[in-house]
């Protein structure tokens, strides 16, 4: 009589080939798609509209929550979800419910708490007065009407 962790054992050597396999065909279709050469693109006859738009800020990568200690646990507190979460997924192949619980303590326990934190940091916050050509324009056009 074979014991519960070999049968184990056998459900997660059967899974582990099925997932190399989507990873596998994964590689090939994203290579794939790099082999493919666009299309020539017809410009319309019609030239349209240039949009004015608004340049990224130089230090964009840098994080936003800078300042207390309720930023700083923002700063951490989605990382720690995600990596948590993704923990759990290592009970997948091996078939264990307690591994998996892990990652369940990741998205529905540290990040609702992270979304709640982020959401009182965002409401304390006042929205940039920045006169830009584009608010100008508006508010010309308003001033017409």
């Amino acid at each position: 009589m074979r014991s519960e962790r070999a049968r184990q054992n056998e459900k997660s050597m059967k899974v582990i080939p099925i997932l190399v396999g989507v990873v596998a065909a994964l590689i090939v279709l994203g290579w794939l798609g790099r082999q493919i050469k666009p299309a020539s693109f017809n410009p319309s006859l019609h030239p349209t509209k240039t949009i004015g738009t608004i340049g990224l800020p130089k230090g964009l990568p840098a994080p936003v929550f800078k300042v207390g200690r309720l930023e700083q646990t923002i700063r951490v507190l989605p990382i720690v979800s995600g990596v948590v979460s993704i923990a759990g997924l290592i009970g997948v192949p091996l078939s264990n419910m307690q591994v998996r619980d892990i990652g369940i303590i990741g998205y529905a326990g540290v990040a609702p708490v992270a979304f709640l934190l982020i959401g009182i940091v965002f409401g304390r916050t006042q929205p940039a007065l920045v006169d830009t050509e584009r608010s100008r324009n508006s508010q010309l056009n308003a001033a017409r009407i």
